[in-house]
């Protein structure tokens, strides 16, 4: 009986050990395959627990006391039921509207029954997370047009440098409690999605959020169209975020160039891809340079600027560029914050004509409005200069 088993605690207590421990290394062995934390997987572990409490407590107390401690332990137990799981768990209701500050599209999901629609987004402004870090929150609002029968998977995914995929959420709307197929037409559902970004991911960069609804047995997304019918190709809502880096600072090896701009930006070096002893880059008719800039901000920048690379012959006259926001406008400047480290690679072509000979690189930043440049806060131009060497 279990009042004799609490007699022999040696033998209680193992037991509930090998219990609590199988229970976590479960969970440990859950993580390791997916990055989803699952809290709920420790709900066996509970019982082991709570009767482990319990019996310390009962051989702790004493006398009059001692018969606290069981309706104590039931008080717990109805709270923790009613007051915390109960609505934990609780099935999400209808909203009457979308807030006029969040409403979108409406965006139109065909499928094969009816049409599904994407009617508001919130996303908090300047949220910055990191790899691996706090997830990045985003609520939409979904309506049912016409009545639909199939249960049809929401994909949320944050979007990194290139376009790459660096953290998704996939489940059902309404937070996965309500099937599409349940829903009432002109029905509104309210979803919030937390979504985590990978440890993997480049960074520092933009992300921007894409959404799509998914059909699981077809496995493909559902075509929608914009308000006015049009083809959406790729969905993306909400204002870009920003992904910072985890480290602070960049490790990797560079030319050093440490030449400061205003607006709090700063040219720390560059590389150029080619093994070589000196700071001259060396570069060969016909092909690609692929330079790499290295800047440090040293404050948040208040607006978006363009770099340009210049290629200039001996003369002073422009013969090639590579314009282009930083990262290929994958962390414009308005994005940067105190302390980042960005590498900029900027593909300089080099015309097969080119002869061999000195030239050299100019590099600053401009403003993509009115073309006026920046200045250097050591007052030498607005420009920085290296030099190149054309090689047959």
């Amino acid at each position: 009986s279990l009042a004799a088993l609490l007699q022999k605690s040696w033998l209680l207590a193992a037991l509930l050990a090998v219990w609590v421990v199988m229970v976590y290394a479960g969970l440990v062995l859950f993580m390791l395959k997916t990055e989803a934390a699952q809290g709920r997987l420790l709900f066996p572990a509970l019982l082991p627990l709570s009767l482990g409490f319990a019996h310390g407590l009962s051989r702790l107390s004493r006398g009059r006391w001692r018969p606290l401690w069981p309706a104590l332990a039931l008080m717990t137990t109805i709270y923790a039921l009613l007051g915390v799981i109960r609505p934990a768990y609780a099935l999400p209701e209808p909203v009457t509207a979308v807030p006029h500050p969040s409403q979108f599209g409406p965006i139109t999901f065909h499928t094969e029954q009816g049409k599904l629609q994407l009617v508001g987004v919130e996303m908090a402004a300047d949220q910055s997370v990191a790899p691996g870090g706090d997830p990045l929150e985003i609520i939409l609002y979904w309506r049912a047009e016409t009545p639909v029968e199939k249960d049809y998977l929401s994909a949320v995914h944050l979007l990194g440098r290139e376009f790459e995929s660096v953290g998704s959420v996939n489940r059902y709307p309404a937070w996965g409690m309500i099937p599409t197929s349940q829903w009432e037409v002109g029905q509104i559902w309210w979803d919030e999605y937390h979504v985590r970004v990978k440890k993997t991911a480049v960074a520092p960069t933009q992300l921007r959020v894409s959404v799509s609804l998914y059909d699981s047995e077809a496995e493909e997304p559902l075509p929608a169209t914009w308000p006015d019918g049009t083809a959406v190709d790729l969905l993306l809502v909400g204002e870009p975020a920003r992904l910072a880096s985890p480290t602070g600072q960049d490790e990797t090896r560079f030319y050093d160039v440490d030449i400061s701009f205003a607006g709090g930006m700063t040219l720390a070096g560059y590389d150029w891809g080619y093994a070589g002893e000196s700071e001259t880059i060396i570069g060969i008719p016909g092909r690609a340079l692929p330079l790499t800039l290295y800047w440090r901000a040293d404050d948040a920048p208040t607006q978006d600027y363009t770099v340009f690379v210049h290629l200039l012959d001996a003369d002073g006259q422009w013969l090639a560029g590579a314009d282009a926001p930083p990262v290929n406008n994958f962390y414009p400047t308005s994005l940067w914050q105190s302390g980042d480290w960005i590498d900029d690679l900027h593909p300089l072509n080099l015309s097969t004509d080119l002869p061999s000979g000195n030239y050299a690189i100019q590099i600053g930043l401009y403003d993509p409005v009115t073309g006026s440049r920046l200045t250097r806060l050591d007052g030498n131009g607005d420009s920085v200069a290296l030099s190149l060497k054309i090689e047959d």
